[in-house]
């Protein structure tokens, strides 16, 4: 009787019915909104893949229509599209690095209050300035051109090196992180490089994703900074280069006289809606390819470094 008793299964809590209920209209308004967030990216990928007389004539929907791959064959036949995809690649891991780099070595004396720092209030003022002002594009460019960074590689990189978001999120998470543990370390003779980099960043994991993934998206998606900056187009990262194309089909029909017959065919097989949507979603796999595997950080990382204790 008493093994009878054991084995027999712990009676379940009863759910009522309005809880069963609101959970059914929470499952059904997430489902219909994740269903609202996927059909624009299908939108864009069967345009994309659509011929130039249905994506004129407004009958793609979800589906492609007169299927085709001139779009994607166009870009993909430009000598161009790789080198400007390598910049991009190289810009996105220089980035990151110099990013986190820059970040984590201003944050660390901001955030500890037994760290002296003279002047660290008018620091963090500054830093809340640079979040709502800023010198202007003409000032910018002077500043740039004056530093010799004009056409070149760096001029995507050291600029946006420092985002005051970042280093306001990883302040707020160190200020989380035990003093005891900190005040230990240097019992036993370690120095601040060493803390931040022995005993600080690697409990800060969830904070770090989080800014390696805003920093990989901005650097990916960016495309203004070097079409302002560099005047030779060999050197432009993959959205400027794209932009570019998109520029060159508008222009088109005004300056046809301007382009050899045989790219003027290739051309015409697609019009500037299907090559951006073959842009927008060329440019999506890789951030798609990265987000998954941080994806578990980011609400975490982005909670904890919006809180101020």
């Amino acid at each position: 009787m008493q093994a009878a008793a054991l084995k027999k299964k712990p009676n379940k809590i009863g759910v009522s019915l309005s809880r069963k209920i609101f959970l059914a209209v929470i499952i059904a308004v997430l489902g219909l909104w994740s269903i609202l967030c996927i059909l624009p990216f299908i939108y864009i990928l069967a345009v994309s893949l659509s011929s130039r007389s249905a994506v004129s004539a407004g009958i793609v929907t979800f589906w492609p229509v007169d299927l085709t791959f001139n779009s994607y064959a166009y870009l993909l036949e430009q000598s161009a599209f790789f080198v400007a995809f390598g910049i991009s690649v190289a810009r996105v891991l220089v980035g990151t690095a110099v990013c986190l780099a820059v970040t984590a070595l201003a944050a660390y004396p901001l955030a500890f209050a037994r760290k002296k720092l003279k002047g660290r209030r008018f620091y963090v003022c500054l830093i809340l300035m640079c979040m709502f002002f800023n010198g202007g594009t003409v000032p910018t460019y002077c500043m740039i051109a004056a530093y010799g960074l004009v056409d070149s590689f760096w001029v995507l990189i050291l600029p946006g090196a420092l985002s005051p978001w970042n280093l306001i999120l990883l302040v707020n998470f160190f200020r989380n992180v035990p003093n005891e543990m900190l005040e230990s370390a240097e019992i036993e003779g370690a120095g601040d490089y060493r803390i931040l980099l022995q005993i600080v960043l690697p409990v800060s994991l969830p904070i770090i994703a989080t800014i390696t993934l805003l920093s990989v998206v901005g650097h990916w998606n960016n495309w203004f900074d070097a079409y302002l900056y560099m005047n030779d187009s060999s050197k432009w990262p993959l959205q400027t280069y794209i932009y570019n194309i998109m520029e060159s089909f508008q222009k088109l029909e005004y300056n046809m006289q301007q382009y050899p017959p045989e790219q003027i065919e290739e051309m015409l097989k697609s019009n500037d809606l299907t090559l951006r949507s073959a842009q927008i979603f060329i440019s999506m796999i890789p951030i798609l390819c990265v987000y998954p595997f941080m994806q578990r950080y980011f609400v975490q990382g982005i909670l904890l470094g919006s809180v101020k204790e």
